[in-house]
């Protein structure tokens, strides 16, 4: 898996919220993938957040939570605890997020693909942001 690593936080809420994002946390001690992707309703938009649980990169995630307006939260849906490790590292990273800090010791990584439409990245400025050249301002 070729990973990229984006440290700034505004280009870091882009690729997030762009619609088909795949990326790892990675802390002083733990390791997570997650999968956010996004669905426009009449009256606002969420995101679904999952993490990875399987072999398969791309396919193999489970359902965590959900992003609202007003933040990210478990729903009656979620099958993983909020006391796991995966959901406390992802609400931690995103209540941080929303303020403007990324903890010194956390690093971000794409994973190669746009954020909003999925496909293979491969011009350089697009490596470098995750969006692709059709999609970065979209």
């Amino acid at each position: 898996m070729s990973e990229h690593i984006i440290e700034n936080i505004e280009d870091i809420k882009k690729f997030i919220l762009s619609g088909k994002a795949i990326f790892t946390i990675e802390g002083n001690s733990s390791r997570f993938t997650y999968k956010i992707t996004k669905k426009e309703t009449k009256n606002n938009t969420i995101y679904f957040v999952s993490v990875l649980t399987g072999c398969d990169n791309l396919n193999a995630y489970t359902y965590l939570g959900t992003i609202f307006t007003n933040g990210f939260r478990s729903t009656q849906n979620s099958t993983i605890s909020k006391t796991a490790p995966s959901f406390i590292a992802f609400n931690y990273f995103y209540k941080h997020l929303e303020r403007n800090f990324k903890h010194e010791n956390m690093n971000f990584y794409h994973h190669g693909r746009c954020g909003r439409c999925g496909k293979t990245l491969t011009v350089p400025e697009s490596i470098i942001s995750g969006l692709g050249p059709s999609c970065v301002n979209k």
